[in-house]
């Protein structure tokens, strides 16, 4: 009897502890007030410029940025497995953004293609831009545009390249036509339909962390196990940051490569470091070269979020944003921005301009970018 007594009682606080972390995970056991936004402006444009999910500053032309923005993803989310009607199709595109004059530019899109709709894009350097396209009728690519003409070099598909996210670099290994080797994420193994919708709300660990091997063509899993696969950051050498949406962390990695005789049997390994956890559903993060810090940008209640993802005509309430800084040194966690989504929702990456003291956010499903001024 004491036995059956034990085992109801582990049962229950194990059931306990799932039910609390899960209100955790969805926002139900905090309440967001925003912070003072009187050093903050929304840099608005047309009225497509939208949607924004990721932005990569320019290291040679001081207080410009790029954005991968996609007006579709009112209706088509194929992270979350939302397909609505749409009115007409709709291509997303890559702007330019001028923070210090508040200037937004659209560069690009694929030109006669309105199957594209950007996610996560990376710098390979300042004349190569490399994008993630989440096309909505094809598998996923990575379309590579030079700068500053804008112009399209080349797709690149591998079926490894399946539910991409993130791009990170990895400098020294480019093939012969520039493309470079680079780590992505995968943010789920199913890619739509129940199993996917199950992966996401049981927080299935099924996420990855690839690597594509442009000297071989191979792709491989370097970290397994993660629940949602998000943003990577680091410094293209050693480290390598990577953002744990379900679970509200962030990992740090260490970048091994095993030589080999043959150079294109050179292997990639990631060596787990350690992690935090943030009080959000973390998106995209930036790593900061200059102080080593990590910018963490996210979703604070991340059952608004789903709910807007999945009606926004029903659900008019924009969800909170929420913008921290790891510092790495230290190991110390602060706010950067918090919004309960009234003035800036949705907060999806976060970046940080040491040289004109500007903090750069955008959002998932916001108008136009944010541009705060910020001090170190």
């Amino acid at each position: 009897m004491l036995k059956k007594y034990i085992f109801i009682a582990i049962a229950t606080a194990f059931f306990a502890n799932y039910i609390w972390d899960v209100l955790n995970v969805l926002g139900l056991t905090r309440t967001i007030s925003s912070s003072v936004h009187t050093e903050c402006h929304v840099v608005e444009g047309p009225e497509d410029f939208r949607n924004c999910e990721d932005i990569v500053l320019s290291p040679t032309e001081p207080g410009i940025a790029y954005t991968a923005c996609d007006p579709a993803r009112d209706y088509q989310n194929m992270v979350m497995d939302i397909h609505r009607p749409m009115p007409h199709p709709q291509p997303g595109y890559i702007w330019q953004l001028d923070y210090t004059k508040n200037i937004a530019k659209r560069m690009f899109t694929l030109d006669g293609d309105e199957d594209f709709h950007p996610l996560g894009l990376v710098l390979v350097n300042p004349t190569l831009l490399m994008v993630i396209n989440l096309r909505h009728h094809n598998p996923a690519s990575i379309e590579l545009f030079s700068l500053p003409d804008a112009k399209h070099i080349r797709t690149l598909t591998h079926p490894q390249i399946s539910s991409p996210n993130s791009l990170h670099i990895l400098k020294g290994r480019s093939a012969a036509d520039g493309t470079p080797s680079f780590f992505y994420t995968n943010d789920h193994y199913f890619l739509t339909g129940i199993k996917k919708k199950l992966e996401n709300f049981l927080r299935l660990p099924l996420g990855t962390v690839m690597f594509y091997d442009a000297l071989s063509h191979r792709a491989y899993s370097v970290a397994r196990g993660l629940s949602f696969a998000n943003g990577l950051a680091g410094d293209h050498k050693q480290v390598l940051f990577v953002a744990e949406t379900n679970n509200m962390a962030v990992h740090r990695y260490d970048i091994v490569t095993i030589p080999a005789q043959d150079d294109h049997d050179t292997k990639v390994q990631l060596h787990y470091v350690d992690k935090i956890t943030v009080p959000m559903t973390v998106d995209n993060i930036e790593f900061d070269s200059q102080t080593g810090d990590v910018t963490v940008a996210g979703h604070p209640k991340a059952l608004d979020v789903l709910m807007y993802v999945e009606d926004q005509e029903k659900y008019d309430k924009k969800p909170p944003s929420r913008v921290m800084v790891w510092h790495t040194n230290t190991n110390q966690v602060e706010d950067l921005f918090l919004d309960d989504g009234t003035f800036y929702p949705t907060s999806s990456t976060g970046v940080i301009d040491n040289n004109t003291h500007k903090l750069i956010i955008s959002g998932l499903y916001a108008r136009g970018i944010l541009v705060c001024h910020h001090d170190p």
